[in-house]
């Protein structure tokens, strides 16, 4: 593992990284499958499609999870290619009937989550410390967040929890800013960029993320990457098939692998 010292940098994903969306057994309970499950749901019964609406907590997060592409729209086409509405799971040569129900499926998901997250996101333990005690070590202009989630829900994480000057939105990457969803490196490449660093330093800037689309993300960006296992276990296949370059379980244990006090 790099020591502390070695750092220059530090980039986050936020779901499952810094934002803790639910426990990792209960996925029915996860507040992104709440919303997109409700939206899917919605927009069923408005447009009579039935195939939707028998859709499960269990299938709206396995959809996600085996998504080609780590984002909410990638989910949903995979979704629909579950449910036999469409014959990929990418939405590639969908009919603009499906791509318009995509689209508003997407709109009522990003509308209802925004009082879910107000309600029920809390932060992974231990991580906003983390990240305050990164700044405080002179790393303050050389913090990043690297996102496939929407601006708004960044703001309000980062607002709840005081980390707006950390993160402010110049060295804030999230879905708008990209064309190529993770695991393409776009997102965490155009996050390092941000730190003002030179290309030699990318393997001195660490990435922390969940998942293991996201780990590939990083690892395509050049970066040092930190798997946490909130969502996938140290020995899961996935993840290490991504091959992090450290994994832990905690914040706790991350300061003990880089050398940082305890906090």
């Amino acid at each position: 593992m790099i020591s502390i010292e070695q750092v220059q940098g530090a980039l986050f994903d936020l779901d499952d990284t810094l934002l803790d969306n639910g426990p990792v057994d209960k996925p029915e309970l996860w507040t992104h499958s709440r919303s997109r499950l409700a939206a899917i749901h919605a927009v069923a019964a408005a447009h009579g499609v039935d195939e939707l609406s028998t859709v499960t907590p269990k299938e709206s997060t396995d959809a996600f999870m085996t998504s080609p592409v780590h984002s909410l729209r990638g989910s949903i086409w995979n979704i629909l290619h579950m449910k036999g509405l469409t014959g990929n799971n990418t939405g590639a040569g969908a009919d603009p009937h499906l791509m318009a129900l995509v689209e508003e499926i997407i709109t009522e998901k990003n509308r209802v989550h925004e009082d879910i997250l107000l309600e029920f996101g809390v932060e992974v333990p231990g991580a906003t410390q983390f990240v305050k005690d990164l700044a405080a070590r002179g790393l303050s202009k050389h913090l990043a967040l690297a996102t496939m989630a929407i601006q708004r829900d960044v703001d309000i994480f980062v607002g709840k929890y005081d980390l707006s000057d950390i993160f402010p939105p110049e060295r804030t990457i999230t879905i708008e800013q990209v064309t190529h969803p993770k695991p393409n490196p776009e997102c965490f490449d155009k996050a390092f960029q941000s730190l003002g660093l030179p290309d030699s330093a990318r393997r001195s800037v660490l990435a922390f993320e969940d998942n293991p689309k996201g780990i590939a993300s990083a690892k395509a960006a050049g970066l040092y990457v930190c798997a946490i296992t909130t969502r996938f276990a140290a020995d899961a296949p996935e993840l290490l098939a991504a091959q992090p370059d450290a994994i832990a379980d905690s914040y706790a244990e991350f300061r003990q692998q880089l050398g940082m006090a305890a906090a």
